[in-house]
C-alpha cells in the first residue's frame, strides 16, 4: 500500500494485523490549502486510504 504518514501510531498495546485498501481519493491543486502550494508537484494525484484491523497485543 506504502507508507503511512510520519506522525501515525499504532493505538497503544494493539499490533496490526491487517490491512487492506479502503479507497483511492484523489486530490487536485486547486483543493490544496494554499500554504501548501509550494509543496505541490502536480495538479492531480491519489491517495490510498487505508484500513488496519488491530488486536491486542499477544502477552508472552
Amino acid at each position: 500500500m506504502g507508507i503511512l504518514a510520519g506522525r501515525f501510531e499504532p493505538p497503544d498495546n494493539m499490533v496490526c494485523t491487517g490491512a487492506s485498501v479502503a479507497a483511492v481519493a484523489t486530490w487536485g491543486k486547486d483543493r490544496s490549502d494554499p500554504e501548501y502550494l509550494d509543496r505541490v508537484r502536480c495538479d492531480k494525484w491519489e491517495v490510498v486510504v487505508p484500513e488496519l484491523t488491530f488486536e491486542p497485543t499477544p502477552r508472552s
